[in-house]
């Protein structure tokens, strides 16, 4: 993972700035190596409880002892950095460099004993993706990324390079991750489901699920890393993630040569996610994620072939 590179511009900015990249890069592995065998400890601890933010989210006292582990080792690393935890919220930093934590992500899974739940660390410099990590402990497998360093995934006690592939593949040749929600609205004092907007989204994955080789549920960790692998194309969601689910993944699909844009086509704002004074916004982000330009470009015309599904909503 130390081979001589030549580095990319926006990796000599962040080498300017005083970040190892070569250095970071084994940061992140062996930060996901003890996180992956703490959460495996842990995993009697897995009575979780709803937040009271999110309906749709749960919390375990894995999430908990996980995200604490995880910034206990960036602020010996890195005293200086910020960083944004899902538990603990903003931490503030002193540098242009900001990291993102998902301690558990797909909490669900893990309460019910699937294995597709894992841990997401993303670093952002100036607000831009500058490296990754994302890991299933169950299943053995990980994906890290750092810029100019490249992609490596894990799969056991193995480590390889993942190289940018020559893909001439169809979105009807591809398997499309699709992560949603179930939208809640308020009204006269109460959480209600939000029906218009659900409807939308149950309608776009019938007309996805003509034109692809197969739809996924997904939206978690395993399906990105299926993705890195080259088994997915791509993904796609309607506002239901937050930042520390988008960074690190941005990353590394962007450095294979792929593409991730919000659900509309639109640049990533992940500076829209912070609030003046440094409070998390519970702004939830969409995206349009595939491997090739290509595959985006034919997620995009369907979405827009059905843009009057989101006019309103």
């Amino acid at each position: 993972m130390s081979k001589k590179l030549r580095r990319t511009p926006l990796e000599q900015q962040i080498q300017e700035q005083g970040f190892d990249t070569v250095g970071g890069l084994r940061f992140l592995h062996q930060t996901i190596e003890m996180a992956s065998k703490q959460s495996l400890r842990l995993l009697n601890a897995t009575s979780p409880e709803i937040k009271s933010n999110d309906p749709n989210q749960l919390v375990t006292e894995v999430d908990k002892k996980i995200g604490e582990l995880i910034i206990n080792e960036i602020q010996k690393r890195y005293p200086n950095h910020g960083i944004i935890d899902e538990e603990a919220g903003v931490i503030e930093g002193r540098s242009p460099f900001v990291w993102t934590i998902d301690p558990i992500d797909g909490t669900a899974f893990l309460a019910s004993g699937d294995s597709r739940w894992g841990t997401m660390i993303g670093l952002l410099y100036n607000d831009i993706p500058v490296c990754g990590a994302f890991f299933l402990p169950r299943q053995g497998a990980a994906v890290f990324s750092m810029e100019g360093r490249g992609v490596y995934i894990k799969e056991g006690q193995s480590i390889t390079k993942v190289t940018r592939r020559s893909i001439d593949r169809t979105l009807r040749d591809s398997i499309i991750d699709f992560g949603t929600d179930v939208y809640f609205m308020e009204k006269n004092g109460l959480i209600i489901p939000d029906r218009k907007r659900n409807d939308a989204i149950a309608i776009l994955r019938a007309r996805l699920q003509e034109q692809v080789r197969k739809l996924e549920s997904g939206g978690n960790p395993y399906g990105w890393i299926q993705i890195i692998r080259g088994v997915y194309g791509g993904s796609l969601c309607y506002r239901s993630s937050k930042i520390w689910d988008r960074v690190p993944v941005h990353h590394a699909i962007v450095s294979l040569g792929g593409v991730v844009t919000e659900f509309d086509g639109s640049p990533v704002d992940y500076k829209s996610a912070i609030a003046e004074g440094g409070a998390v916004i519970h702004r939830k982000f969409g995206v349009c994620a595939a491997l090739t330009l290509d595959l985006h470009r034919e997620l995009q015309a369907i979405i827009h072939q059905n843009a009057n599904l989101w006019r309103h909503i």
